[in-house]
């Protein structure tokens, strides 16, 4: 019997997109989602009722979360202790469901610097780490699904964006260079986010990996604790050993092998 899951992805960066780029993800087979989505739908609804979450909005009580601004139901600072409340409500249903959180990123300056020295970096990476973030996420949740030994088929959602257009490219180059796992591999859709629970919850996915990569430009570490740690695989950093494995490994483009060299 053919097993179906599902990804929803969504990406992150430094806020003038020179530090690093990350994404995060979130994976589970059909059955999880369902229940997944029904949760969801009754957080939103708690009181105090949200139609969506956009985890940008809780900074400055914007959005959705505009109603926090109240002064009279919410005097002094009790308005962001009641969104963030929302959140954690929200954050505590992925942490019961069985979804799995996957994470990846880049340092863009070191990406960058071994592009241009090293003399295979232009052949084998993108010249937008973003694309080369992709790829690996895609490569990284295809392979730990298909290992399962079943009969897998994963198909993949993002957000609808200005860069749908660059997840569509990346999706189909890396299918057609890997056409073993392709076989496994339905399409990517682009879907509204405020509509879409998946990709409501991978905007938090996305937000904790970001967080690990902000404390690592300010220490050189990687936090122990983090938003939802306890929900991911792993988070994987595609650093200088990495990329120097991966390209040390390449002489030329091989299909089923272009990224399975180096790992986290």
């Amino acid at each position: 019997m053919t097993s179906f899951w599902k990804v929803c992805i969504d990406d992150t960066c430094d806020e003038k997109r020179q530090d690093y780029i990350c994404a995060g993800s979130l994976i589970g087979n059909r059955e999880g989602w369902s229940k997944f989505n029904k949760e969801w739908r009754k957080a939103l609804k708690a009181h105090p009722a949200i139609n969506y979450f956009h985890g940008k909005e809780i900074p400055k009580l914007t959005g959705q979360f505009a109603q926090f601004r109240n002064k009279d139901l919410y005097p002094d600072q009790k308005g962001m202790d009641a969104a963030v409340a929302k959140r954690e409500l929200l954050q505590q249903v992925i942490k019961d469901s069985s979804l799995v959180a996957f994470g990846v990123g880049v340092l863009v300056p070191e990406y960058n610097r071994i592009r241009e020295e090293h003399p295979r970096g232009k052949t084998f990476m993108a010249s937008d780490a973003y694309e080369y973030i992709l790829q690996e996420l895609i490569y990284r949740t295809a392979k730990t699904i298909i290992e399962y030994g079943m009969d897998i088929k994963v198909s993949y959602i993002s957000d609808k964006s200005n860069r749908s257009s660059v997840y569509e490219l990346v999706y189909e180059n890396w299918k057609k260079a890997n056409p073993k796992t392709a076989k496994s591999m339905l399409e990517i859709s682009h879907e509204d986010d405020k509509e879409n629970y998946g990709l409501q919850a991978s905007d938090m996915i996305a937000s904790s990996v970001n967080r690990v990569y902000r404390s690592h430009l300010k220490d050189g570490s990687v936090p122990d604790d983090y938003p939802l740690n306890e929900v991911f695989w792993r988070i994987g950093r595609i650093n200088e050993e990495y990329l120097l494995t991966m390209l040390s490994h390449q002489s030329h483009r091989e299909s089923e092998g272009e990224l399975s060299v180096g790992g986290f």
